[in-house]
Parts: structure tokens; sequence; C-alpha cells
């Protein structure tokens, strides 16, 4: 039961604000861009993990709003 209110929450706020889901779908790409150059390029994975570092402040100033 609390998942299902977890997820009708989520739901609830990507409506009202549509910001924080493009938030979380920039720190997936840039997750993924991690994972897939961690080991190989090293000033890469910097940029990506930038990104979601960046992608997450902005994402928990909204929530805190």
């Amino acid at each position: 039961m609390s998942r299902e209110l977890l997820e009708l929450e989520k739901t609830m706020l990507f409506q009202t604000d549509p910001s924080l889901k493009r938030f979380q779908v920039i720190f997936a790409l840039a997750f993924l861009g991690f994972r897939k150059t961690f080991g190989k390029d090293r000033d890469l994975c910097e940029l990506f993990l930038r990104i979601m570092v960046e992608a997450n402040k902005g994402r928990n100033e909204l929530l805190l709003k």
C-alpha cells in the first residue's frame, strides 16, 4: 500500500512541475554516460558526474520550494 502511495505522490508531483521529471531524465542520462565511460575516459567521467550533481541540486531546489 505504501509503495502505491509513493507512486501516486510522484505522479502528482510531476504533473504539477514537469521540471522535476526533466531533472530526473538529465540525471539518468548522465549516469548512463558515466557508467559507459567509467575507467576509459577520466575527463568525460568527471563531466558526467558534474552533470549529475547539478541535476540533483536543481531537483532538490524544486522540491524544497
